[in-house]
């Protein structure tokens, strides 16, 4: 987590009097970021990689709370390249054997509270190729998650 990982690091160093000047290049500007939404249709979702973390995992353009809102109870397949998703997990042992996902490409919940696109003790984004920006459409079916 980018919070613990990098930020507590830096606050560390500034603390014990490391000058600002000796952890990194000075920074003229910050490099505007626009955050993209979601697009909801009928029976899909699409969503956006918003940010991949230091361990490769996807943040996605959603919230856990607006996903649940869109979704409704529905059963749903994400496909992400030659893997399919088709549940959320709430913590990355949560994986069950599937034949669609041989790699165990999870979808969780981040830190933040965003959906994540996930591959425990790997990166997801090595395993796939994912990058900023690029998008995933979520395929909702007609029954619900429960069945």
């Amino acid at each position: 987590f980018p919070g613990y990982s990098l930020f507590c690091q830096v606050a560390q160093e500034l603390c014990g009097g490391t000058p600002l000047s000796a952890l990194g290049p000075p920074v003229s500007a910050l490099n505007p970021m626009r955050a993209m939404g979601y697009m909801e249709m009928s029976d899909s979702l699409v969503v956006y990689v918003n940010y991949i973390d230091l361990y490769g995992n996807a943040d996605l353009s959603i919230r856990y709370d607006q996903f649940e809102q869109v979704r409704r109870g529905r059963a749903f397949r994400l496909p992400v390249r030659e893997y399919e998703v088709r549940r959320l997990s709430h913590t990355y042992s949560d994986i069950t054997p599937d034949p669609a996902n041989k790699q165990g490409v999870l979808l969780t919940v981040s830190a933040s509270g965003y959906l994540q696109i996930a591959l425990p003790n790997k990166s997801v984004q090595q395993l796939v190729g994912l990058r900023v920006l690029e998008h995933f459409r979520f395929k909702f079916l007609d029954q619900s998650a429960d069945q």
